[in-house]
């Protein structure tokens, strides 16, 4: 390493041990987590097979591997600021190697997981005590979610090269991801409707049949499902570690080539001859009255482009969730489950998007001179997310649909009505995504943060414990009435912290 990359991570390293948000993240994971095991133990009581030990360490590296990877989608997308905030710029003329800076960026990520990554080590002493697994279970899975984290954060690395905010980088990178896991599974996915839709009149070779089942379980998430046990299935898991980092180390390689691309011009492009501007010339969009709700759908939003693409992308999506319940795979339920929860999520966050926007083109001052408060700004953007959204409801309203006429012996209905909740509860959830972007980490909101965050872990939990006693329904109405209260609080917080950013900005 040179020695300007040794004094980045240096600064960088101590940086990240002063965030307390990274801490805090830790923590609350350890919360959550430690909820988990607690309850598996809780439950041993009356159902001791299968025994606590086994069941716990698997749902703690279930865990764990789903928090590897969005946490490097997380982390990475934000180097989306460094290139609209023109630091790559600044760091062009310091002379340091592309190479270098990308490395610098991955690296970035490794530190800030360094303090999740060391908090959960006391789960795992405590679910050793339970017995029935041994360590090297442990440093496999561990082998695993580290490659995990560094596919994930090379990919989100790449294309934040190319995204306008850290948001939308996010998303793109979780399709990416996503369309890489079932590329991978798709042979098998194919087999498999075939045999069901011809009844098994067509028999597909074995080779082929054994080809396409080995090309499934290279799979990143086939192998942190399903960690290997035996030489043919570590020849398997090697295989799969190769193909995915080498696709990381070949997305980091790309990177280094377009890092600093324009990076001296700040990504801008002066204006075109005056006898191109009539061939590079669109037609003018139609103004709606409704002026904020058009900014948000056509101006950041896209407008019926993006309803298009959305649509086209869920259908697809539908597709490969039938194909996949036709070839009964394993990927069937997992889709099922993250499917709405996703949807609900993209369904609800353009509003924080256009805050976002605004705030780093420091647009917000000249946006409130107008005669407008905070909340008309949120409403305005949030109806105009509504056609937006239509896509992403409809398929939410689908696949939510489908969850819920799951049998008993598939999905329990406390699996389900928490599933039901969680998609509800994101849905109500656009006032929080909208005031993220307005507040900075400060140490006079750690109180207020803290009596915040300790309802939202009780409460669920409390819903949780009416659950399994039986009182699904009390549960389920408990818990939606405090997402209600808990988002007209938010909402009243809307226009105190708008016009303190506007004056900020002023």
């Amino acid at each position: 390493m040179s020695r300007p990359l040794l004094r980045l991570l240096h600064w960088q390293m101590q940086f990240d041990a002063r965030r307390i948000a990274l801490w805090l993240t830790g923590g609350i994971y350890l919360i959550l987590a430690g909820w988990l095991v607690l309850t598996i133990v809780d439950s041993s009581r009356w159902n001791p097979f299968p025994p606590a030990g086994i069941v716990a360490i698997q749902t703690l590296l279930h865990f764990h591997s789903l928090l590897a990877i969005g946490f490097g989608v997380f982390r990475a997308s934000r180097m989306t600021e460094d290139r609209t905030a023109g630091v790559v710029g600044l760091v062009k003329l310091t002379g340091l190697r592309p190479r270098d800076w990308v490395l610098y960026r991955l690296l970035c990520v490794v530190v800030a997981w360094l303090p999740v990554w060391v908090l959960r080590w006391p789960l795992y002493a405590y679910v050793r005590t339970l017995g029935g697994w041994t360590m090297d279970e442990v440093w496999t899975a561990e082998l695993l979610q580290w490659a995990a984290l560094l596919t994930a954060a090379s990919v989100t690395l790449l294309i934040a090269r190319f995204c306008e905010t850290p948001r939308a980088t996010r998303f793109l990178a979780a399709g990416v991801l996503l369309l890489s896991q079932m590329l991978l599974a798709l042979p098998e996915i194919s087999i498999g409707v075939v045999t069901y839709v011809t009844s098994g009149a067509i028999s597909v070779p074995a080779v082929v049949e054994n080809a396409s089942e080995l090309l499934t379980r290279t799979t990143l998430l086939s192998q942190l499902w399903n960690r290997p046990v035996s030489m043919p299935a570590w020849r398997v898991t090697l295989a799969s570690l190769g193909l995915h980092l080498g696709g990381s180390a070949l997305a980091l390689w790309a990177l280094a080539r377009t890092a600093f691309f324009r990076a001296d011009t700040d990504e801008s492009v002066g204006a075109a001859p005056a006898e191109r501007r009539s061939k590079q010339s669109r037609a003018s969009r139609r103004v709606w009255d409704d002026a904020l709700a058009w900014q948000c759908c056509e101006a950041h939003g896209g407008g019926r482009a993006t309803v298009v693409l959305k649509s086209l992308l869920y259908l697809a999506c539908g597709i490969l969730l039938l194909a996949l319940w036709v070839s009964r795979s394993p990927l069937y339920l997992g889709m099922l489950i993250l499917g709405p929860v996703a949807g609900a999520l993209i369904a609800v966050f353009k509003p924080g998007d256009c805050i976002s926007r605004e705030l780093k083109a420091g647009t917000l001052s000249t946006l409130m001179l107008l005669p407008v408060t905070g909340r008309d700004l949120y409403d305005g953007w949030a109806r105009g997310n509504r056609r937006l959204a239509i896509p992403d409801l409809l398929w939410v309203t689908a696949t939510l649909t489908i969850l819920m006429l799951q049998p008993e012996s598939v999905l329990p209905l406390g699996v389900r009505l928490s599933i039901l909740c969680a998609c509800l509860t994101l849905l109500l959830a656009g006032p929080l995504l909208f005031i993220n972007q307005l507040v900075h980490f400060h140490w006079m909101y750690l109180p207020a943060g803290c009596a915040c965050m300790i309802p939202v872990v009780g409460i669920p939990v409390f819903s949780v414990i009416l659950g399994t006693e039986g009182h699904l329904t009390v549960a389920v109405v408990f818990f939606m009435a405090y997402v209600l209260v808990a988002r007209v609080i938010l909402l009243s917080l809307i226009e105190e912290q708008v016009q303190r950013r506007a004056e900020e900005q002023a």
